[in-house]
């Protein structure tokens, strides 16, 4: 896409002209101005964050003492196919977004629709249309990060985009910077998201080890005692069958030998259901109390990272877990309503047989010789239950050892997929890699590398700059400088991204003046070879006219100019800040950039 012009409903707003290549919005200071005028209530920054509203973007607070004044801000542009469209928003009814133009052409209407009121759409379409335009899926079957998260690379007016060149917001999390960043560097994107389902798997694993005791110490000190447990039982058993009872007690034996067969049967059943209890309430817990922090945890970033996107909103997200996370603890609810049930039953037929087996005893024992034989049985009862125990056990820590074990696998054919794809498509990136490098170089005459790999403990996709050693305090931001352009470049090459990359002051804020100039120049020679938009925001005393090469490099391509001499030098004509009385003036609060001095 190429931008054409910002305009503005009210007269007194500075309509601004986009040159093909580079286009500077510069703040001026008057010399009679004092030291406590300062530009950044002109509206520079505010300016960008203009066109960052029309791309779908939220409401800034730049823009927030606009509400109920009427405004209305336009943003013509041209897209890649040659269609022309104005994209019209406004702050007092943000959710929809008006466009005119060639919409046909562009792909946002039906041809034989025959319409020619403008046409209304909401933010989430425009955003999607947005996308569809500049960033396509490229081949991999996963969906692509949103036109928002996007954006915010090649948009840079907000503070937490000027952290580092990787993040757009203060803590995107590992799954979203990566995943970015790897669609900006022509990686496989869905990578980032099987590395953070994995580290979530071997996370919960993992808390099966506590009080210094490993899985694999669980289940040798386990084995050890079932092994012990079975031993007794075996000599138990053998003694029980080698016990001799007085011929006429024959048949009151069978029956005790029955009741005891069957006790000993429905102890196990007993033990087996009121474990099975026992899981089902502990799951029932987690469901209850961690159904609504997962969410969070999840999509604690989203909000700020999904904003207006193609995907579902947070509420809608946050509404879906809940109701899986109550269909899960109503199916354990009945589960563990049943087995209840179940286990009531169980246990009054054995106290019954119990009782049968008291007189059955005291029959044998009438006889004689019945107190050996049914101490025997008592203690092989316990030894079973105690066996059967252990093996219960064994069983949970299999399946939790065979998990752990396919982990591993997974973490390996996971690494070696990261690797084949770095390796695959490096031709992608190596462009990328070199001008990162060169661009660094030419500013501070010392190496520099972007670095790419994959990163240890299951950290999936590692990002990392060599920067110059001797650089300046602002080698930081024209790190960010140097990503940027050489993300645009090899975009502008593939005819894919935005089509321009805008860079408010405070990226140049703390750098020298002499890479100020050479960055300055790089930008317009870049701009101008690839055929993308450079727009940046410069304060007039920053700008470093002894350190380039031609003045022209500045005045040539700036597009608007504002100034503190009078209001009317202001972005909106009007300096005028936001009073109690709303309806006496029209009064905007223009800009609320950090300061840079």
């Amino acid at each position: 896409m190429k931008l054409e012009s910002l305009t503005a409903n009210f007269e007194g707003f500075h309509d601004v002209h986009f040159n093909d290549a580079a286009s500077f919005i510069v703040a001026e200071r008057e010399k009679e101005s004092t030291k406590t005028d300062s530009r950044n209530g002109l509206g520079k920054s505010t300016t960008i964050s203009i066109v960052d509203f029309c791309l779908g973007g939220q409401l800034s607070r730049q823009l927030e003492p606009t509400v109920g004044r009427e405004w209305r801000f336009s943003l013509a542009l041209e897209t890649r196919n040659g269609a022309r469209l104005v994209v019209t928003r406004s702050p007092d009814n943000t959710s929809e977004i008006e466009v005119t133009g060639d919409r046909k052409r562009a792909g946002l209407q039906d041809p034989n629709v025959l319409d020619d009121q403008p046409l209304r759409l909401g933010t989430a379409t425009w955003n999607r249309w947005l996308e569809s335009q500049s960033f396509p899926a490229r081949g991999v079957p996963a969906e692509t990060p949103t036109w928002r998260s996007l954006i915010r690379h090649f948009v840079r007016f907000k503070a937490d985009t000027f952290i580092d060149p990787f993040r757009t917001v203060k803590n995107p999390g590992a799954e979203q910077l990566q995943k970015e960043n790897a669609y900006l560097l022509g990686l496989d994107w869905s990578l980032p998201a099987d590395w953070a389902s994995l580290r979530a798997d071997v996370a919960r694993l993992d808390a099966l080890d506590v009080e210094d005791i490993s899985l694999d110490d669980k289940i040798a000190s386990i084995e050890s005692r079932l092994a012990k447990a079975k031993s007794r039982a075996a000599a138990l058993e053998l003694e029980l069958r080698e016990f001799s009872i007085v011929p006429e007690y024959k048949t009151v034996e069978r029956e005790a030998n029955r009741n005891a067969s069957s006790i000993k049967k429905l102890t196990n059943d007993i033990i087996s259901a009121e474990q099975l209890i026992a899981l089902y309430e502990s799951r029932l817990e987690v469901e209850t109390t961690t159904g609504q922090s997962r969410i969070a945890e999840l999509y604690g970033e989203a909000g700020v990272v999904l904003g207006d996107s193609v995907v579902r909103s947070l509420e809608e997200a946050q509404a879906f877990y809940v109701q899986v996370s109550a269909n899960r603890a109503n199916y354990l609810h009945d589960e563990i309503s049943r087995l209840s049930d179940d286990l009531e039953a169980m246990r009054t037929i054995r106290a019954d047989l119990g009782n049968r087996q008291g007189e059955v005893m005291q029959i044998l024992n009438s006889g004689g010789a019945l107190e050996d034989f049914a101490e025997l049985q008592k203690r092989l009862a316990a030894t079973q239950t105690e066996v059967s125990t252990y093996q219960l056990e064994l069983e949970e820590l299999g399946r939790v050892s065979a998990r752990r074990v396919k982990l591993k696998s997974d973490e390996a054919t996971l690494a070696a997929r990261t690797r084949r794809d770095l390796s695959e498509r490096f031709d992608r990136r190596s462009d990328i890699l070199n001008r990162f490098a060169e661009i660094l170089e030419l500013l501070y005459g010392d190496e520099a590398e972007l670095q790419i790999s994959i990163g240890q403990r299951r950290s999936g996709l590692q990002l990392k700059m060599k920067l110059p050693k001797g650089g300046s305090d602002g080698v930081d931001k024209m790190a960010i400088f140097a990503y940027n352009i050489a993300i645009s470049e090899s975009f502008a090459k593939q005819s894919l991204g935005p089509g321009f990359l805008i860079h408010d002051s405070l990226l140049f804020a703390d750098v020298d003046e002499r890479q100020i100039a050479q960055a300055l120049e790089i930008a317009v020679a870049s701009a101008g070879s690839f055929g993308y938009q450079y727009i940046a925001a410069l304060n007039s005393d920053k700008i470093p006219w002894a350190d380039l090469q031609t003045e022209e490099t500045v005045r040539g391509n700036t597009v608007l100019t504002l100034s503190d001499a009078t209001p009317a030098g202001s972005l909106f004509g009007v300096r005028v800040k936001a009073e109690a009385d709303a309806a006496a003036t029209l009064e905007v609060l223009v800009d609320d950039e950090v300061a840079e001095e």
